[in-house]
Protein backbone atom coordinates (compact mmCIF):
# COMPACT_ATOMS: atom_id res chain seq x y z
CA UNK A 1 0.00 0.00 0.00
CA UNK A 2 1.18 3.59 -0.54
CA UNK A 3 1.90 6.15 1.77
CA UNK A 4 -0.87 9.04 1.50
CA UNK A 5 1.05 12.16 0.43
CA UNK A 6 0.48 15.42 1.61
CA UNK A 7 0.60 17.87 -1.32
CA UNK A 8 0.30 22.16 -0.82
CA UNK A 9 -2.60 23.28 -2.92
CA UNK A 10 -3.07 26.86 -1.70
CA UNK A 11 -1.92 29.22 0.64
CA UNK A 12 -3.74 32.13 2.07
CA UNK A 13 -1.69 34.39 4.10
CA UNK A 14 -3.99 37.60 5.78
CA UNK A 15 -2.17 41.39 4.87
CA UNK A 16 -4.88 43.12 6.31
CA UNK A 17 -7.58 42.21 9.27
CA UNK A 18 -10.63 39.96 7.52
CA UNK A 19 -13.46 38.34 8.55
CA UNK A 20 -12.87 34.94 6.81
CA UNK A 21 -11.20 33.59 4.14
CA UNK A 22 -12.37 31.19 1.51
CA UNK A 23 -10.69 28.31 -0.71
CA UNK A 24 -12.19 26.89 -3.85
CA UNK A 25 -11.00 25.68 -7.44
CA UNK A 26 -9.03 22.58 -5.55
CA UNK A 27 -9.03 19.24 -7.79
CA UNK A 28 -10.87 15.94 -7.14
CA UNK A 29 -7.78 13.81 -7.60
CA UNK A 30 -7.10 13.51 -3.79
CA UNK A 31 -9.21 11.34 -0.86
CA UNK A 32 -9.05 14.34 1.78
CA UNK A 33 -8.11 17.69 2.59
CA UNK A 34 -6.76 19.42 5.76
CA UNK A 35 -6.36 23.34 6.19
CA UNK A 36 -3.42 24.29 8.61
CA UNK A 37 -4.28 27.30 10.39
CA UNK A 38 -2.01 29.37 12.43
CA UNK A 39 -4.18 32.73 13.43
CA UNK A 40 -4.23 35.41 15.99
CA UNK A 41 -7.47 37.61 16.49
CA UNK A 42 -8.54 40.83 17.63
CA UNK A 43 -10.53 39.69 20.64
CA UNK A 44 -10.16 36.92 23.09
CA UNK A 45 -12.55 34.30 24.16
CA UNK A 46 -14.12 33.37 20.35
CA UNK A 47 -13.99 30.31 17.81
CA UNK A 48 -13.03 29.37 14.36
CA UNK A 49 -16.01 28.44 11.90
CA UNK A 50 -16.29 26.60 9.29
CA UNK A 51 -18.95 26.20 6.28
CA UNK A 52 -18.63 23.84 3.03
CA UNK A 53 -19.91 25.02 0.00
CA UNK A 54 -21.05 28.45 1.55
CA UNK A 55 -23.91 25.99 2.82
CA UNK A 56 -25.75 28.37 5.90
CA UNK A 57 -28.68 25.69 6.56
CA UNK A 58 -28.46 24.00 9.73
CA UNK A 59 -26.94 21.06 7.88
CA UNK A 60 -23.75 20.49 10.60
CA UNK A 61 -23.53 18.14 13.75
CA UNK A 62 -20.25 18.44 15.55
CA UNK A 63 -19.08 18.46 19.18
CA UNK A 64 -16.35 20.69 20.35
CA UNK A 65 -14.07 19.59 23.72
CA UNK A 66 -12.49 22.43 24.75
CA UNK A 67 -9.98 21.85 27.78
CA UNK A 68 -9.87 24.01 30.05
CA UNK A 69 -13.53 24.62 29.85
CA UNK A 70 -15.25 21.84 28.57
CA UNK A 71 -17.49 20.76 25.14
CA UNK A 72 -20.02 22.01 23.24
CA UNK A 73 -22.33 19.75 21.39
CA UNK A 74 -24.83 20.83 18.20
CA UNK A 75 -27.39 19.08 15.88
CA UNK A 76 -28.88 20.78 13.33
CA UNK A 77 -26.71 23.89 13.21
CA UNK A 78 -25.61 26.72 10.56
CA UNK A 79 -21.46 25.85 11.13
CA UNK A 80 -19.02 24.15 12.79
CA UNK A 81 -17.46 25.92 15.65
CA UNK A 82 -13.69 24.99 16.81
CA UNK A 83 -13.12 26.72 20.21
CA UNK A 84 -9.53 27.00 19.83
CA UNK A 85 -9.39 30.73 22.00
CA UNK A 86 -8.72 32.16 19.53
CA UNK A 87 -6.96 35.46 21.36
CA UNK A 88 -5.58 39.02 20.58
CA UNK A 89 -2.08 37.76 22.51
CA UNK A 90 -1.22 34.60 20.88
CA UNK A 91 -1.32 32.15 18.41
CA UNK A 92 -3.46 29.26 17.88
CA UNK A 93 -2.60 26.37 15.38
CA UNK A 94 -5.21 24.21 14.26
CA UNK A 95 -5.63 20.96 11.60
CA UNK A 96 -8.56 20.37 9.87
CA UNK A 97 -9.29 17.16 8.26
CA UNK A 98 -11.94 17.15 5.76
CA UNK A 99 -12.68 13.20 4.99
CA UNK A 100 -13.72 11.78 1.50
CA UNK A 101 -14.93 15.65 0.27
CA UNK A 102 -15.23 14.51 -3.34
CA UNK A 103 -17.82 12.18 -2.74
CA UNK A 104 -21.18 12.93 -4.07
CA UNK A 105 -23.90 10.45 -1.74
CA UNK A 106 -22.47 10.37 1.67
CA UNK A 107 -21.70 13.25 4.44
CA UNK A 108 -18.96 14.55 4.98
CA UNK A 109 -17.06 14.15 8.34
CA UNK A 110 -14.83 16.71 9.78
CA UNK A 111 -12.27 16.52 12.57
CA UNK A 112 -9.85 19.37 14.08
CA UNK A 113 -7.25 19.38 16.40
CA UNK A 114 -6.36 22.70 17.70
CA UNK A 115 -4.23 24.08 20.51
CA UNK A 116 -3.68 28.02 21.32
CA UNK A 117 -0.43 30.01 23.34
CA UNK A 118 -2.18 30.26 26.55
CA UNK A 119 -2.53 26.49 27.53
CA UNK A 120 -5.63 25.44 25.76
CA UNK A 121 -5.93 22.64 23.89
CA UNK A 122 -8.81 20.68 21.60
CA UNK A 123 -10.72 18.60 19.20
CA UNK A 124 -13.91 18.98 17.39
CA UNK A 125 -15.72 15.82 15.33
CA UNK A 126 -18.64 16.68 13.27
CA UNK A 127 -20.19 16.22 9.91
CA UNK A 128 -21.74 18.12 6.93
CA UNK A 129 -25.01 16.40 6.40
CA UNK A 130 -25.61 17.38 2.95
CA UNK A 131 -24.59 15.04 0.09
CA UNK A 132 -22.25 16.63 -2.39
CA UNK A 133 -18.87 17.07 -3.27
CA UNK A 134 -16.98 20.01 -1.47
CA UNK A 135 -16.22 22.58 -3.80
CA UNK A 136 -15.94 25.60 -1.37
CA UNK A 137 -14.02 25.68 2.15
CA UNK A 138 -15.25 28.95 3.89
CA UNK A 139 -13.30 29.67 7.84
CA UNK A 140 -14.78 32.64 9.58
CA UNK A 141 -14.65 34.39 12.61
CA UNK A 142 -17.19 33.48 15.51
CA UNK A 143 -19.03 36.56 17.51
CA UNK A 144 -17.61 39.32 15.68
CA UNK A 145 -14.06 37.91 15.51
CA UNK A 146 -11.68 39.23 13.20
CA UNK A 147 -8.28 37.42 11.56
CA UNK A 148 -5.15 39.45 12.32
CA UNK A 149 -2.47 40.08 9.90
CA UNK A 150 -0.15 37.15 9.32
CA UNK A 151 -2.40 34.78 10.04
CA UNK A 152 -2.25 31.51 7.84
CA UNK A 153 -4.38 28.95 5.78
CA UNK A 154 -3.10 26.35 3.70
CA UNK A 155 -4.66 23.84 1.90
CA UNK A 156 -2.96 20.57 1.71
CA UNK A 157 -4.46 17.75 -0.40
CA UNK A 158 -4.02 13.84 0.58
CA UNK A 159 -3.29 11.24 -2.23
CA UNK A 160 -3.80 7.69 -1.06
Amino acid sequence: MATPTYDLLSTITTTSVVSSVTFTSFPTSYKDLVVVVNAKANQNDSFLGLRLNNDTGNNYNFVDFYYPSGYTQKSNHNKIQMHGRLIDTSWTAFSINIMDYREYYTHTPIMARYGDGDSGTGMTAGRWANAGRVTTINLFGGQGLQLAVGSTFKLYGIAG
